[in-house]
Formats: structure tokens, sequence, C-alpha cells
């Protein structure tokens, strides 16, 4: 993950299919920021979610926690433990957004 930029993050998982969760969410906290995505499934255990450009300029350099959650097919729901993740520095500032 890097600040200033919109990421395409990749997370692989085990030990849950994704492909037979529901309500699947996505959460990035660094300090007082706090980001809440709908990823999307690519196969049973890979997930990928976008952080656009208006989220990702509000990181800063250091480290952020990530964190999933989801609702199994008993309607039970379900979290994995937080993990810590680097934030990349971008050089740039005013960041980079080609659009």
């Amino acid at each position: 993950m890097r600040q200033l930029i919109a990421n395409d993050i990749i997370i692989t998982v085990q030990g849950v299919d994704l492909t037979t969760v529901t309500n699947l969410e996505f959460y990035v906290r660094q300090g007082s920021l706090f980001f809440q995505y709908v990823p999307t499934v690519i196969d049973e255990g890979t997930m990928a979610v976008e952080m656009p450009f208006s989220d990702a300029k509000k990181l800063s350099k250091g480290s952020c926690s990530i964190q999933f959650a989801w609702t199994d097919s008993d309607e039970k729901p379900h979290a994995v433990d937080p993990k810590t993740l680097s934030v990349g520095e971008l050089l740039k500032e005013a960041g980079y957004d080609p659009v």
C-alpha cells in the first residue's frame, strides 16, 4: 500500500472460501483514519480492494492495520485478526492522480 496514489490491494487468505461468504467487508485504519470497502472476490482464496486516490491521499507513511469480516452460510459473522501493513511513501507531495 502506498500513500498519495490509488491502490489496488490483492489479499490472499487461507481457511476461508471467499466464494461462499456474504457481506464481505475490508477495513483499513491508520490512527484516527478509518476506511471501509467492499472487496471483489477473485477466487476462493483471493480478493481485491480498490482504495481510491481520495482516500490514499489521507494516508501517511508508516503502518496501518487491515482486517476483513464476512458472514458464513449459516449467517454467522466472522472477522480475522487485524494485520499490520506498511504504507509506503510517494515522493510527489501533491500525490499522483493521472485522471
